[in-house]
């Protein structure tokens, strides 16, 4: 055996693949020739890590896969072409069907509101009616006790007829029909507009930057925390002559009131004190500034 046909049988004898005739001869020569013996360690030494790298054998899909790709590189090319073309347009259209669904699909969901959908909250009632006797109406209609009112509500009480109205901030108002008020201002900064009637208030102490203020035709009653009643004309008035008329007043009861009359005027009424604008309008010498008196406009210009 020369040393060509023993170097052609080492892989096969690594692998125990040789009979025994071939066997025994390659073993002869490798006894006799040192560089076949060096080989054939070396083939003994490689062959097991090669088998070892071998992949692993592929399964029947994998082997179908494989068929299907070489038959189409085997392919001519402009066959190849129409057919990726036709699959691609057949493709096409289920494709942007799908892409469509998909996004009307998410458009939805995201404008679907999730759970139940609460009622947007309404806005803190400016007033509440407490108590009623007679007819309370406004634009609305007749209000009736535990009623919510607006800033911008304007209420008519009938005569003889009694209401008491709660704000925020500890205020509580009793209007005394026939009587118009109107409503305005925020609460932090109540304007009650009466336009005819009697309005008793009491208010709770304000904080700073916080105006409660009662507007009549010619006067304006604002107070910090107080008690105090505003009319217009009517038997109520300082003169107590009983008689209606359109002058306004203002009596304290508890705490100090500023008043300021259409002329621009101030005026600070104190506990016990009434004032009028039609006193003011008309000064007297016999004004006096004593408790439970009219306050004339020479005892109290600025």
């Amino acid at each position: 055996m020369t040393c060509g046909e023993a170097e052609a049988l080492l892989v096969d004898a690594g692998d125990g693949r040789l009979d025994l005739p071939a066997t025994t001869r390659l073993s002869v020569h490798i006894e006799g020739c040192a560089g076949c013996r060096a080989r054939a360690g070396l083939w003994r030494q490689l062959v097991p890590g090669l088998r070892a790298l071998a992949p692993e054998t592929p399964d029947a899909m994998r082997v179908r896969r494989m068929q299907i790709e070489i038959e189409r590189e085997l392919e001519p090319a402009p066959r190849r072409a129409t057919a990726r073309l036709g699959g691609w347009r057949r493709a096409r259209w289920p494709a942007a069907l799908a892409l469509a669904g998909a996004a009307a699909l998410l458009l939805f969901w995201g404008r679907r509101p999730v759970g139940p959908v609460a009622p947007p909250a309404a806005p803190p009632a400016f007033a509440t009616v407490l108590q009623i006797q007679g007819a309370l109406t406004s634009g609305a209609g007749a209000l009736a006790a535990n009623a919510g009112l607006s800033a911008g509500t304007r209420l008519t009480l009938a005569r003889g007829g009694h209401a008491e109205l709660a704000l925020e901030r500890g205020a509580r108002v009793r209007v005394a029909g026939p009587a118009r008020l109107l409503l305005g201002g925020t609460p932090r900064a109540v304007a009650l507009r009466l336009e005819e009637g009697t309005l008793d208030a009491e208010v709770a102490h304000r904080a700073a930057g916080e105006t409660f203020a009662v507007l009549t035709p010619d006067l304006r009653v604002e107070v910090r925390g107080t008690r105090f009643t505003v009319g217009i004309g009517g038997a109520g008035g300082p003169g107590g002559s009983g008689e209606p008329g359109t002058a306004s007043w203002v009596r304290v009861d508890e705490g100090r009131v500023e008043v300021r009359l259409s002329d621009g005027r101030l005026r600070a009424v104190a506990a016990g004190e009434t004032l009028s604008s039609s006193t003011l309008a008309a000064p007297s010498s016999e004004a006096t500034s004593a408790p439970g008196s009219v306050l004339g406009s020479s005892e109290q210009d600025p």
